[in-house]
C-alpha cells in the first residue's frame, strides 16, 4: 500500500512531498521536495538533520501542523547575482491514515514556495474575472455531476444566481430524460475525442425551455482519470424563431 501511495506522491509536482517514519526517518521524497529544498533528501536519511526547519512541526506527534520557513538552496540555478536566492516555503504536516481514519506510523510533509502559490493564486483570481465576464454560459461538473463553478452568464441565462446553482446537481438545468441523453452522447463521443458538442434544451427556473448550443469537454487527471466536465452554453432560441419565418427557399437566410 505504500509503494502505490509512493507512486502517486511521484505523479505530483506542484508541491514537494516528503514521508517519514514517525521517528524522522525519511523513506520517500519526491523530485519537487529536493528542488524546493535545494538538498539531497536521501532515503533512510533523518529529516531533522536534511531539513531542521521542520522539527517543531514533527514535534506534536498525531497532529496536523504547518509553518513557514525560509531557506538558502544551495543548486547551481538558485543564485542570484552570484549569491544564494532565498526562497520562502510553506511546509505542514499530517499523520498518514489508512480509510478506518486511524493514523499509521508514518507523516507526510508538503512543501510548498509560498512565491509560486501566490502567482497561481492571482492566475486563479484572474482567470475566474475573465469566466465571469465571458458573454457565453460556463458550467464546471465534478465527476457525480455537481455544479463546482457556473458563471454570471449562465446563471441569468436560467434566472438564477451563482450561490443557487453551485452545490447542486446538473439536473437543476434538464430534466432527467434529457440529462441521460445527453450523457449517452457526451460520454461516448467524449471518451475518444474529448470534446462534444451539440443542442440540448435547458430549463429557467420558472420552467421556460431554452434550447442552446452546448459544447462539453472532459478534463481527466495525469492518470487518466475524469476530473471535471466543462460546459459552454449558448442560448439560440432567437436562432431557432428567425429559422422559423424565414422561407424555406430563401435558403441564403437560413441560419441552420
Amino acid at each position: 500500500m505504500l509503494c502505490q501511495a509512493m507512486q502517486v506522491i511521484n505523479a505530483i509536482d506542484t508541491a514537494g512531498l516528503i514521508v517519514t517514519e514517525n521517528d524522522g526517518v525519511i523513506v520517500h521524497a519526491n523530485e519537487r521536495a529536493r528542488e524546493l529544498l535545494g538538498r539531497d533528501v536521501p532515503t533512510g536519511s533523518c529529516i531533522h538533520r536534511v531539513c531542521p526547519e521542520v522539527s517543531d512541526i514533527l514535534a506534536s506527534s498525531g497532529l496536523e501542523r504547518a509553518c513557514e520557513f525560509t531557506i538558502f538552496p544551495q543548486g547551481p540555478d538558485d543564485t542570484t547575482n552570484g549569491a544564494p536566492s532565498a526562497r520562502h516555503l510553506r511546509v505542514s504536516s499530517r499523520p498518514l491514515c489508512l480509510h478506518d481514519g486511524v493514523p499509521r506510523d508514518y507523516v507526510m510533509l508538503t512543501f510548498e514556495d509560498i512565491a509560486v502559490q501566490s502567482t497561481l493564486a492571482e492566475r486563479i483570481k484572474f482567470l475566474s474575472s475573465v469566466l465571469d465576464r465571458a458573454a457565453g454560459g460556463i458550467t464546471i461538473i465534478d465527476p457525480d455531476l455537481r455544479i463546482v463553478y457556473v458563471n454570471q452568464a449562465q446563471a441569468n441565462m436560467h434566472q438564477y444566481s451563482v450561490g443557487e446553482l453551485v452545490g447542486k446537481s446538473i439536473d437543476v438545468f434538464c430534466d432527467p430524460d434529457e440529462i441521460r441523453r445527453l450523457q449517452e452522447s457526451i460520454f461516448a463521443t467524449g471518451e475518444h475525442e474529448g470534446i462534444w458538442t451539440g443542442e440540448a434544451v435547458n430549463y429557467a427556473k420558472d420552467g421556460t425551455a431554452i434550447p442552446v448550443l452546448l459544447s462539453v469537454s472532459m478534463l481527466r487527471d495525469a492518470v487518466g482519470k475524469l476530473s471535471a466536465i466543462v460546459g459552454v452554453t449558448k442560448d439560440i432560441h432567437k436562432y431557432k424563431e428567425l429559422n422559423k419565418t424565414c422561407d424555406p427557399t430563401a435558403t441564403i437566410w437560413r441560419v441552420w
